[in-house]
């Protein structure tokens, strides 16, 4: 029993310490917001390995630019998804 709960524990530690890699950035919901001024903010790179802290620092800065509501990033295949709701012109 000591043994099974040692594995699911050193598990669980690896799955939060295992970093992942994407080749493509692909951003979507940008209308009136150049896709630059986004792709400055983002801190995972193709190629490279990303982890929790860097998806958050990302989330971060995108919305310190202070031009959206709402930003999701999600993985699908090795392709990273940026969604970016723009807020509401007055």
């Amino acid at each position: 029993m000591k043994k099974l709960l040692v594995s699911c524990c050193f598990l669980a530690l690896f799955s939060e310490l295992s970093a992942d890699v994407v080749t493509k950035i692909v951003f979507k919901g940008l209308d009136r917001v150049e896709k630059e001024v986004v792709e400055d903010c983002v801190t995972i790179k193709p190629g490279k390995e990303y982890n929790e802290q860097d998806i958050d620092a990302t989330i971060k800065a995108i919305f310190a630019k202070g031009f959206f509501s709402d930003v999701k990033i999600s993985k699908v295949g090795d392709v990273l998804v940026i969604k970016c709701i723009e807020k509401q012109m007055i």
